[in-house]
């Protein structure tokens, strides 16, 4: 009995040892899955406070959580997924810019990890090529632009070739033709421009085959965007009455959609079409935020070469003047 009874001391304190170095108490189970439901529950919290302080410290502590949880199991791949997702949102509330970066950059060396995993879904890629895309804003430089999405076009397509998943699998499409868009916005090549264009176009046509995306305005107005700059270096009218009809598709499904409306107003400029032009510009200029972003478009944009020749034009450029316009051009699309 008092050899038993020593046995079992022992074990308690075994028991209590490692939970104290694993850094949980001693009556909750040391396992993957519940150290993941810890973090997952902490991600939350840090979602829903509206304190950026407590969203900080809430990331913080799911992440570490996270890493608990990998050291138990290496090849969670819901771990690794969640602690990119959490250092991805941290980078979001860090107030410096190298806090920021190298919030991302432990955010894409965790995607990269989770990756790797056995069981990673595909809605993963689509997550990390988002976040490099948001990062283009940061990036003066087409050449550090061109890498961030050279680095979305490789996740986004890795995604692609994971099997099954048709829903999410025409997410991707359309999340690659958007980078494949940006990518022929900001290289200068005429040849390589037209390829990706081409490309772009030819993923949103594939990503439309599946209903869940088909019918959506982000589809439409991206699609439509693709048509009219391929249809510029092209001189291609016909290219340009199909981007017509999908930003018109677009408007249909989301009026509020400046960027749309904007291109349809570049569209029907390109094709003589004044009326149709200055109906959706005026309604830009009406909706144009405190930058005065499609103002400035507006008066430098060589696709409305034509409209400058009119009357309700120039009437309508000197009614939305304001001596607080900033001169420099935005881009077209929001990144």
């Amino acid at each position: 009995m008092c050899w038993t009874r020593l046995v079992r001391s022992l074990t308690v304190v075994l028991l209590a040892m490692a939970a104290t170095a694993s850094g949980q108490p001693g009556d909750t189970p040391v396992d993957a899955d519940s150290c993941y439901r810890s973090a997952w529950e902490l991600q939350k919290q840090a979602e829903e406070s509206k304190s950026p302080e407590d969203s900080r410290t809430y990331f913080n502590k799911a992440i570490e959580q996270c890493d608990a949880t990998t050291k138990i199991r290496p090849d969670f791949f819901r771990a690794h997924a969640l602690a990119a997702h959490c250092l991805n949102r941290l980078a979001q509330l860090n107030t410096t810019r190298q806090q920021h970066r190298e919030s991302i950059q432990a955010a894409r060396n965790r995607f990269e990890i989770a990756a790797r995993c056995t069981d990673v879904n595909p809605a993963l890629f689509r997550e990390w090529a988002g976040m490099l895309i948001s990062e283009l804003g940061s990036y003066e430089e087409s050449r550090d632009r061109l890498a961030l999405l050279r680095d979305a076009k490789r996740a986004l397509e890795s995604g692609l070739n994971l099997k099954g998943f048709s829903g999410e699998h025409a997410r991707l499409e359309r999340d690659l033709g958007f980078c494949l868009l940006l990518m022929g916005q900001n290289v200068s090549d005429t040849t390589e421009k037209r390829s990706l264009y081409e490309e772009a176009i030819r993923r949103f046509g594939s990503a439309a085959q599946v209903d869940t995306v088909a019918n959506t305005a982000q589809l439409s107005a991206r699609w439509g965007i693709a048509l009219v700059e391929y249809a510029k270096l092209t001189n291609d009218r016909k290219i340009l009455h199909q981007a017509v009809e999908r930003l018109e598709t677009a408007l249909q499904q989301d009026a509020q959609n400046l960027e749309a409306r904007y291109n349809l107003v570049c569209a029907y400029a390109l094709l003589e079409r004044p009326e149709n032009a200055m109906r959706h510009l005026r309604m830009c200029l009406d909706n144009d935020d405190a930058k005065h972003t499609y103002y400035n478009l507006a008066v430098k944009d060589p696709d409305l070469l034509f409209l400058r020749h009119t009357r309700e034009y120039n009437d309508l450029i000197a009614e939305k003047y304001s001596p607080t316009a900033a001169p420099d051009v935005k881009p077209r699309i929001s990144e």
